[in-house]
C-alpha cells in the first residue's frame, strides 16, 4: 500500500474532527495552513506507522477510525505537556505519534494489533 490522496483526505478529516481551528476549512486550506511539504511529511509518518501497526488491508472506515483514535492519543499527550493543541503543535510533534499511541495502548502497535482498538467487541447474547 502507498500513500494516496484518499489517505491524505482521511487524515484531513480526522484533523478537522479533532481540531476546532481547522474544522470549517476545506482540505486545501488545511494543507496550506500546515505547508504542503510539512503536511506530506506528517502524512507519510502517520501512514507508515499505521501500516506497520495494522498491515495494509484496512478498509476506509477502519483507516478513518484509527486516524481519529491516533490523533486523539497525540492530542492528549501534547496536552499533558501543557502545550496548546493546534494544527501547528500537532505537526511539530507528529514524530511523537507512535509514543503517544503506545502510552494509550501499550504493545498493540508493536504486535501489529492496533486494529483491535477500533474493532467492536461481541456482546454476549441474553438467554
Amino acid at each position: 500500500m502507498e500513500l494516496t490522496p484518499q489517505f491524505e483526505e482521511l487524515l484531513v478529516m480526522a484533523l478537522k474532527e479533532k481540531l476546532p481551528e481547522v474544522s470549517k476549512l476545506v482540505t486545501k486550506q488545511v494543507v496550506s495552513k500546515v505547508g504542503k511539504e510539512r503536511f506530506r511529511d506528517g502524512a507519510e509518518l502517520v501512514f507508515s506507522f499505521l501500516e506497520d501497526s495494522c498491515g495494509s488491508n484496512l478498509s476506509q472506515n477502519e483507516t478513518s477510525a484509527l486516524l481519529s483514535r491516533m490523533l486523539r492519543c497525540l492530542n492528549n499527550y501534547i496536552s499533558t505537556m501543557c502545550i496548546p493543541v493546534t494544527i501547528k503543535t500537532v505537526f511539530d510533534n507528529m514524530h511523537l505519534l507512535p509514543y503517544a499511541v503506545n502510552l494509550a495502548f501499550p504493545g498493540y502497535a508493536e504486535a501489529g494489533l492496533l486494529r483491535a482498538v477500533i474493532t467492536p467487541k461481541s456482546l454476549p447474547r441474553a438467554s
